[in-house]
């Protein structure tokens, strides 16, 4: 009923006037599909994505980095054919100001970090050979990293003895070498209980640094990684979600603190969305408390939570996550408010399949956004695969320009039954895209002549997107049989 329910919500709301080209559409553009499928050697459950300045994506999975072009085709100039294999485990990469790329995990039972040259080659003048090791005493691993102002980088990760699990902090320099003034020689272990759930850590413009991991709890520490206890009370402080785990966060440029993972309200396990102030104090400004919970979820008896989080210039926050047996790759937008941002997907939500793959476990475990503001959402699926996926923004887009429809292209019927008919002034062959009302393309043609036969087609909401040499449109068409 649950799932009958949502669909007779998307079609209410997909017959209003939206369009192919809203905010939360896949982009069709990159890698023809908006999807980029790969291998991460079987070696983590976690993809983490960066975008340089010239556009050009970096994943890190599993033991190696690999890099694509704008279009989502591999760069050839990246290490060897596009590939730059890793003697650590990433969890998290980074790319510098100079273009260097950082990439923090385990090495063995220790943190580990590696920094590589814009051509993906090891950085010979970071740590030894371009990689670092520190071993802070146990079974320790590193999930995010974070690069200050100076250049210094900042690891958040765990430490582990047996079943006893304490949240570590550790400091090196822009050289590789462990920051000996920061914390208690290097790093600092906090005696905080942690989960097996990863760390993330985020820096404020004063050079405090932000930790989360494991039920909501947040620690603060100081610029020499010190406790801050100027924060929450005595350096430490919690959302009070129930039955919550946080895997990520982010501070805004007026140093809140945004952070993301799932929680349970009594009816549903969903997106869990919190802010507190620079201090530590839940931001009543946001949801009413501070905080929200989103269902995510389509399946009775299901579960979401929300692993990866990014903020816009204007304010607004994307969490991606993943929907248990539902398996879709599931985005939210909020406004800086923390309500639903309703000009985003289908009222703020956008699921789709990591390409052909279905019931497959996919997980979006990071976010980024390009120069242009398009949306790049990394994650997990099927025996530690990673994807790619990328989406439409309408910050930094032109919108207005995007949305118009050219009248030397005309598209009829609609509703259509058996066929849509494509007209164009000049009588050139077109390129099409016929996506559903999930982000799947159904149907696309790179060389076709004036018909699209949609009669082998469910009934219901679609989006096609047309281009011929000079126009373009993008339309809203319903199938009907």
């Amino acid at each position: 009923m649950k799932k009958i329910f949502l669909i007779l919500i998307t079609l209410n709301l997909f017959y209003q006037e939206l369009s192919f080209g809203q905010a939360g559409t896949i982009d069709s553009t990159f890698d023809f599909d908006g999807i980029v499928l790969g291998f991460a050697n079987g070696n983590t459950s976690f993809a983490s994505v960066a975008v340089q300045s010239d556009g050009k994506i970096v994943v890190g999975a599993g033991s190696f980095l690999q890099r694509f072009d704008s279009y989502g085709i591999t760069d050839n100039t990246f290490g060897l054919g596009g590939i730059a294999n890793s003697e650590i485990i990433g969890y998290s990469i980074a790319v510098q100001n100079d273009g260097k790329i950082v990439m923090g995990g385990k090495y063995g039972s220790d943190f580990g970090i590696e920094r590589y040259n814009i051509n993906g080659t090891l950085d010979s003048t970071f740590g030894i050979n371009g990689k670092t090791i520190i071993d802070i005493g146990a079974n320790e691993y590193c999930t995010s990293i974070a690069i200050q102002q100076d250049g210094k980088i900042v690891m958040g990760g765990k430490y582990s003895l047996i079943t006893d699990r304490r949240f570590a902090i550790a400091r090196v320099d822009s050289s590789g070498d462990l920051d000996t003034n920061f914390g208690n020689g290097g790093f600092n272990i906090d005696y905080l209980e942690g989960g097996t759930g990863p760390a993330s850590i985020a820096i404020q413009s004063t050079g405090k640094i932000v930790y989360t991991s494991d039920n909501f709890k947040l620690v603060r520490y100081s610029s020499v990684g010190l406790i801050d206890s100027t924060f929450g009370i005595n350096g430490i402080d919690s959302v009070d979600f129930i039955n919550c785990d946080s895997y990520s966060l982010a501070c805004q440029t007026d140093d809140k603190i945004v952070v993301c993972g799932n929680a349970d309200n009594g009816m549903f396990t969903g997106f869990g969305l919190a802010r507190l102030n620079s201090n530590g104090t839940m931001d009543n400004t946001f949801g009413g408390q501070g905080k929200v919970i989103t269902d995510m979820t389509i399946s009775f008896n299901n579960a979401s939570g929300g692993l990866s989080l990014v903020i816009q210039t204007d304010g607004k926050i994307i969490v991606g996550g993943q929907t248990g047996i539902d398996n879709y790759v599931v985005l939210a937008r909020y406004n800086s408010n923390g309500t639903l941002d309703g000009s985003f997907g289908l009222g703020g939500k956008v699921f789709t399949y990591p390409g052909v793959c279905q019931n497959c476990g996919a997980a979006v475990t990071s976010l980024a956004l390009q120069p242009d503001g398009k949306i790049i959402a990394a994650g997990s699926y099927e025996d530690y695969n990673f994807f790619v996926n990328r989406y439409l923004n309408d910050i930094n887009l032109g919108i207005t320009n995007i949305l118009s429809e050219s009248s030397t292209i005309n598209i009829y019927p609609n509703p259509a039954n058996e066929k849509i008919f494509i007209r164009s002034n000049s009588n050139e062959n077109f390129e099409y895209t016929l996506t559903n009302i999930f982000g799947e393309i159904v149907k696309c043609n790179t060389k076709a002549k004036s018909t699209i036969y949609v009669s082998d087609i469910p009934s219901g909401i679609y989006f096609l997107q047309v281009h011929t040499k000079n126009n373009s449109v993008n339309k809203k068409v319903v199938v009907q049989h």
